[in-house]
């Protein structure tokens, strides 16, 4: 990789790792005010208040994150590396002891050691403070030598791009760094700290005969990185979108002060109703609710497409307006669902959120509706292209087997007409909202832009727009195509279908082959 390598006046500063230990990671110390939902005085429906709306804009997709850290560095890869001289003497900034200046101008090449034996371990040794023996310090020249080859960021890189990526994911994992572009003090140290607490450490032994630590993110440090967030990713899959810290509701601990949470949001004021609540809100952040304030505009489309098909009066805004809150807090009130707390009057409380309970309903009543009606007649299914999945609604539940009309959903899109292909196709459909695939009306603009720059430089015929147009839909289905990638149904010939959907089995693909390019450019 050739990230950012290393200039001639700049050696890494070098850090002994301590007995103890060593240096312990900066925490973060940010906490976010709870943003609760607000209730009605005595109504058995209650309104959460626009205080809930701050949780929405700030939901975090780790998956952007990785993705773009692994096409970053995929693209900082194609330039050529710096001039193959090894840096020298000048000196890096001071992390332990002061050291005396080295004129800097003009740089300098370390002794050779078989010319000069004996003195040149000791001077070497000296001067960057190493244990002073003759393999230690080929250690460390060797070391130094392979930053430029090997991609290393440190101080004095030009490669802003990839700096500010580095320092992006430093400051996530809780080290006080800014995003800067610049290799500055503050991501020297922040780099050490981080090298201390993973257990990363030079080639080389410092002067009191510990393994050293310096500020370069060499080759090393950059894979157990990229590990670490492929371990998060696998842990956490979602959407790729640049995240967000998501706000934390407080815990149900003693200091939480339950006679005035009931108060404030007009619900019972026993300790478990509260918590009940507490709870309730919470959730909404990981299981997709809409509602006041949410972000998702195409999500928030389709349910009020949804609603006016199922007889609920709300104008098609994309907006989750105060139409759309009446709307989602009558369909409630028609089909039985409510809240798990209670309000003031010991009643059920019904608020304005589509939770995964309501979304799950919603989409059951239109699995039903669809049932009813008869099927157009379909015209003869033919192998190629392959059918498109429907756009899929917010988080649809798999309606029972009983509700669903097999040959009229086959038809429609020219599956397999068999009760457990329709029942994969359905699954595939719905498992789209929860894995982050991308796709035809999908709104997340940068995360198309990644996807589509990563297909053109594979030589796919898709300019990097941000909107999954014709052409991207095009690319993805020729890509999953000459890497063998496929749907979990079959289309109405029998051979598995291949749509247009960046799913999840693809976007990982795409990771794996991006990860396999740049260890073999490494």
């Amino acid at each position: 990789m050739n990230i950012g390598g290393v200039p001639q006046n700049r050696l890494p500063q070098n850090r002994p790792v301590k007995a103890g230990g060593g240096v312990d990671a900066p925490q973060q110390a940010q906490t976010v005010a709870p943003q609760l939902p607000q209730q009605q005085p005595g109504a058995d429906v209650q309104v959460m208040s626009n205080a809930l709306s701050s949780i929405f804009t700030g939901i975090v997709n780790f998956f952007k994150s990785a993705f773009n850290w692994i096409a970053n560095l995929f693209k900082g890869n194609s330039g050529t590396s710096t001039a193959g001289t090894v840096p020298v003497s000048p000196q890096p900034p001071v992390v332990t002891q002061p050291q005396q200046p080295v004129d800097t101008t003009q740089p300098q090449q370390p002794v050779n050691p078989a010319q000069q034996p004996g003195a040149n371990w000791q001077t070497i040794a000296s001067q960057y403070k190493l244990q002073p023996t003759e393999a230690n310090v080929h250690a460390f020249l060797a070391e130094v030598q392979a930053y430029q080859t090997d991609g290393a960021l440190g101080p004095g890189s030009a490669d802003a791009g990839a700096i500010k990526d580095l320092q992006s994911v430093l400051a996530k994992w809780g080290y006080q760094v800014s995003a800067t572009g610049q290799y500055d003090a503050a991501t020297s140290q922040a780099m050490i700290a981080f090298k201390q607490a993973n257990g990363l450490k030079q080639t080389y032994l410092a002067a009191d005969g510990n393994f050293a630590v310096n500020e370069y993110a060499d080759k090393a440090t950059l894979e157990f990185i990229m590990k670490k967030l492929e371990a998060e990713m696998a842990q956490q899959p979602q959407a790729p979108v640049v995240p967000q810290p998501a706000p934390q509701q407080p815990a149900p601990q003693p200091q939480v002060n339950y006679a005035a949470v009931a108060a404030q949001y007009k619900i019972e004021a026993s300790e478990a109703n509260v918590n009940a609540f507490l709870a309730e809100v919470k959730a909404y952040q990981t299981q997709g609710t809409l509602g006041p304030g949410s972000a998702d505009t195409a999500a928030i489309r389709d349910l009020q497409d949804a609603l006016t098909r199922l007889g609920f009066q709300v104008p098609i805004t994309s907006q989750f307006d105060a139409a759309t809150s009446q709307a989602v807090m009558a369909f409630k009130q028609v089909n039985g669902l409510h809240q798990t707390y209670k309000n003031q009057n010991g009643n059920w409380a019904i608020n304005e959120y589509a939770e995964p309970q309501t979304l799950q309903v919603i989409m059951a009543k239109l699995q039903a509706q669809m049932a009813q009606q008869q099927p157009a007649a379909q015209p003869a299914p033919q192998p190629a292209p392959q059918p498109q999945a429907p756009v899929a609604q917010p988080a649809p539940q798999q309606p029972a087997a009983s509700q669903v009309n097999h040959a009229a959903v086959a038809a429609q899109y020219k599956i397999e007409a068999s009760e457990a292909n329709v029942n994969a196709f359905l699954a595939e459909v719905k498992s789209y909202q929860t894995d982050g695939a991308l796709g035809p009306g999908s709104d997340q603009k940068q995360a198309i832009t990644d996807l589509q720059t990563v297909l053109q430089k594979w030589g796919f015929a898709v300019t990097p727009n941000g909107s999954f147009d014709d052409a991207t839909t095009k690319a993805v289905m020729e890509y999953k195509k000459q890497n063998g990638v496929h749907q979990t149904y079959k289309s109405a010939d029998g051979s598995w279908a291949v749509n247009e959907y960046a799913d999840k089995a693809t976007l990982a693909h795409i990771m794996q082959k991006l990860e396999a390019e740049i260890k073999k450019a490494s």
